[in-house]
């Protein structure tokens, strides 16, 4: 389903975000952040509508099988968002990672993480949870108390994607990738900070 009255063409005024979304899902591409396109909602006749995928309900890749449908190819994500305004995904496990933290512990972590030089992308989620980008992280995995780490066979919605629900908002970053060269650093480099701060 591409919506009601399908989604026109990019800078229709039903998506203020379209291009937004495509500068964002081509920017991660070309940095090799695997991006997948996911459902975007809008209202019709009053109610929500979850589309580009037959069935959608609610924000998740427009792939049955995701894992295929990532890529890191830059011109494959530019025609992709030229066509529907997407949310923006990112599948986990091929070369970016990420650790969930509960808020507010999170972001007390932002000024010793800073302190102690790691630099990294750190964005809110709609839930108020603090997601921090690493590395991907190989076998064996370390076990982890203070956060929740999504690996392979995992994706994540990133900024600007909207929640879909206006009560909730949408994922915003609170240190953008850009802002720190687009680095990832080591899981046990975060790690150690936070066992630090907490004293663990």
């Amino acid at each position: 389903m591409t919506g009601p009255g399908g989604p026109g063409r990019l800078g229709d005024a039903r998506f203020p975000r379209w291009a937004e979304l495509r500068s964002a899902a081509v920017a991660f591409a070309r940095h090799d952040w695997p991006v997948l396109r996911g459902t975007y909602s809008v209202m019709d006749g009053g109610r929500q509508v979850w589309c580009g995928r037959d069935g959608a309900v609610g924000l998740r890749p427009v792939d049955t099988d995701w894992s295929l449908g990532c890529t890191t190819r830059a011109p494959d994500v530019a025609q992709w968002w030229a066509e529907q305004p997407f949310s923006v995904l990112v599948a986990t496990g091929y070369g970016v990672d990420c650790a969930e933290l509960p808020s507010p512990f999170g972001r007390s972590m932002l000024n010793p993480l800073r302190a102690a030089g790691v630099r990294l992308p750190i964005m809110l989620t709609p839930v108020n949870t603090v997601v921090l980008f690493i590395q991907s992280v190989r076998w064996p995995r370390p076990a982890l108390t203070a956060l929740s780490l999504r690996s392979t066979g995992n994706w994540i919605p990133v900024p600007p994607t909207e929640q879909g629900n206006c009560s909730s908002g949408g994922y915003r970053w609170l240190v953008a990738p850009g802002s720190v060269d687009w680095q990832l650093p080591d899981l046990s480099s975060v790690t150690h900070v936070i066992e630090s701060a907490t004293g663990r």
